[in-house]
């Protein structure tokens, strides 16, 4: 199994990798460097990162100018080898164990990386976070004054609340195509996890997503993931969470 996690940047997505890390999920080899934004880790592969940022530049555009989808789509003519291998290379790595990435930019490369799954015969469950508007505009805004460049700290309030709006659609898109092609495929393959709950029911959360990827662990392995959740609910205050 392929877990596939996004979700607008500061929605909870590093929480939610960092969860299904610990419950034995293999998320990764090399992963991007704890930073001032999100000193927990952001829990994302580096080879998988380094390819979606390939098919958003070859495409025209980047994670806050994201371009067309079709763009995307011809960018991926180019990159579908690459990507086949390397998601080969990582089922080789997991020998039978689910495995998986996370990044926000899956939101708008989820049609590359579905065209590349199935052609290679690989069942996916993608879990979808969510998390307020509001909190996640205002954990943009506090991570980019602390940014390096200058198009990122020059962003306003409505240019973040319109890029959320982006990535939304986009999962929306993908999911209305899928749903034309595949009536019902999705169904079974689906999680939309809110991150207000997820600090909420750590435990309930830990043990579901456990399931759902076909893992049986003890109630001590699964106490121990839902931790990881604790400790971030500990480390927060206000509307903020300190995840990404």
């Amino acid at each position: 199994m392929v877990v596939v996690v996004f979700g607008m940047s500061r929605s909870g997505t590093s929480a939610v990798a960092g969860m299904l890390h610990a419950l034995g999920v293999d998320m990764g080899h090399v992963f991007l460097q704890p930073d001032a934004g999100n000193p927990r880790g952001y829990w994302e592969d580096m080879d998988m990162l380094a390819l979606n940022v390939a098919l958003l530049r070859v495409a025209g555009g980047n994670w806050v100018d994201p371009p067309l989808g079709r763009d995307i789509g011809m960018a991926y003519q180019h990159l579908a080898g690459q990507m086949g291998r390397l998601m080969l290379a990582k089922v080789k790595h997991a020998n039978g164990r689910p495995w998986g990435w996370k990044d926000p930019r899956n939101c708008l490369t989820l049609h590359a990386w579905h065209s590349t799954m199935a052609r290679l015969g690989l069942d996916p469950l993608f879990v979808e976070v969510v998390r307020d508007p509001g909190s996640v505009v205002w954990s943009l805004i506090k991570r980019a004054s602390l940014s390096s460049f200058w198009w990122v700290k020059h962003m306003r309030t409505y240019d973040w609340a319109n890029l959320i709006k982006t990535y939304a659609c986009r999962v929306d898109w993908y999911r209305g195509k899928v749903e034309r092609a595949a009536p019902g495929w999705l169904d079974d393959r689906w999680v939309r996890l809110e991150f207000e709950d997820l600090l909420e029911r750590p435990s309930f959360w830990a043990e579901y997503l456990a399931r759902r990827v076909g893992l049986e662990l003890s109630m001590l392995e699964v106490t121990s993931a839902a931790a990881t959740i604790d400790q971030k609910r500990e480390e927060s205050s206000g509307v903020e969470k300190s995840t990404t």
